[in-house]
């Protein structure tokens, strides 16, 4: 098992696209969340459409009016900022550039993100936050074996990795969150490899 894990972390990168959550729940509030469809996003035996979205957390209708009005701006800002990398590219994306786009003041850009490098941090931190997700939805389901349920796991991460493959290349090589994570991108990844030796055990 460890042996199996230790190969794992040195060869394969384990985390899934961040395909978030599915819209039409009366605990989500659709008219907020800025959503993009994804091509045989991850694995949903409900029916329900799967998208990508840049919202790092989802807004509850029992957020405050200044919380949602937070989440918004967070929102707004990440929006701006992966449609833009996907346009120009990180390096020819300026802050100048995602504050203009976001419609929101360069003040406001930093309360939230102090770097353009810390905007990529949370981008790569809300793939891991799903990766984690996935896998804990496999290991509480009993009606699947355990290759299934790594087979179901790679199919999701092949065809969202395979839908924006320069994107997703791009969080993935700038956070170095497959290669050398650091502070609470170590942490998450630990979990998720984790959570793997769990599922293969």
């Amino acid at each position: 098992r460890r042996i199996l894990a230790t190969e794992l972390r040195g060869k394969v990168p384990l985390v899934l696209p961040l395909v978030a959550h599915r819209m039409g729940g009366s605990a989500f509030s659709r008219r907020r969340c800025r959503k993009t469809a994804v091509p045989g996003g991850a694995d949903d035996e409900t029916g329900g459409r799967n998208f990508l979205c840049v919202c790092p957390r989802v807004i509850h209708f029992s957020m405050g009016l200044r919380e949602e009005k937070k989440a918004e701006q967070r929102s707004a800002i990440l929006d701006a900022a992966v449609t833009l990398f996907r346009k120009r590219g990180y390096e020819h994306t300026r802050v100048q550039d995602i504050v203009q786009r976001s419609h929101l003041r360069g003040a406001t850009f930093f309360n939230y993100f102090p770097t353009k490098d810390a905007l990529l941090q949370e981008l790569a931190l809300a793939q891991l936050d799903f990766s984690i997700a996935a896998v804990k939805s496999e290991l509480e389901r009993d009606d699947r074996s355990v290759p299934d349920r790594i087979r179901s796991l790679m199919r999701s991460w092949a065809r969202g990795w395979d839908a924006d493959r320069e994107f997703y290349a791009l969080v993935a090589n700038r956070s170095r969150m497959l290669s050398e994570p650091q502070g609470a991108l170590r942490k998450k990844a630990l979990r998720l490899y984790e959570l793997y030796e769990e599922l293969f055990s």
